[in-house]
């Protein structure tokens, strides 16, 4: 009789456990659907995050180019010989560096990003990629670069003086046209 009990005893536990599992089959199953989109929303916002803060950083390189440019063509406005000349072709490397958003060493990482699929924006005269300088602006730079570093020795101060008053509005306007492209259209109006 003990032995029967505990047979009974176990077919009923047999039979309560696969009802259980039964009656787990008909639950929905869990899905990735929420906790994935959960990971890819915290995903788009580190990679938006990234952008921006890529953003920032060319912002401050050109800007800081753009300084030691204008310093470069001061210096060469009050120097002579071959010392103006040095001058006067650090400040057309400088400006080089803002036409092509970088200099060589962040030019071959920008490549490398360009390879990996990591593109920003092209637009009309501009069929390579930019974050600020586009391909009409970028010709207008490689243009004045190139005449600034033709200047020699014997350039009249006033000629130098010029070049700075020419390049400081061209690279302000660049700038600015990108902070206006990247405003709101309520904000964009007011302007």
């Amino acid at each position: 009789m003990k032995t029967l009990l505990a047979i009974l005893l176990a077919g009923v536990s047999l039979v309560a456990l696969q009802e259980q599992d039964h009656r787990d089959a008909k639950a929905p199953l869990p899905t990735m659907g929420e906790s994935g989109a959960v990971t890819y929303e915290s995903l788009a916002q580190a990679i938006i995050a990234l952008r921006a803060t890529e953003k920032e950083l060319v912002r401050g390189m050109l800007t800081h180019y753009a300084g030691m440019a204008a310093r470069y063509l001061e210096l060469a406005a009050g120097a002579q010989g071959t010392q103006r000349e040095q001058y006067l072709q650090s400040a057309a490397v400088q400006i080089d560096n803002i036409a092509h958003e970088g200099n060589r060493q962040v030019r071959a990482i920008r490549a490398r990003l360009l390879e990996a699929g990591h593109r920003h924006k092209t637009g009309p005269g501009s069929p390579e990629d930019y974050i600020f300088i586009n391909g009409t602006e970028k010709q207008v730079l490689i243009v004045l670069a190139n005449k600034i570093n033709k200047l020699t020795a014997d350039t009249p101060e006033q000629e130098i003086r010029a070049a700075l008053r020419n390049f400081l509005p061209i690279f302000e306007k660049y700038m600015a046209a990108e902070q206006v492209a990247a405003l709101p259209a309520a904000e964009k109006t007011d302007r």
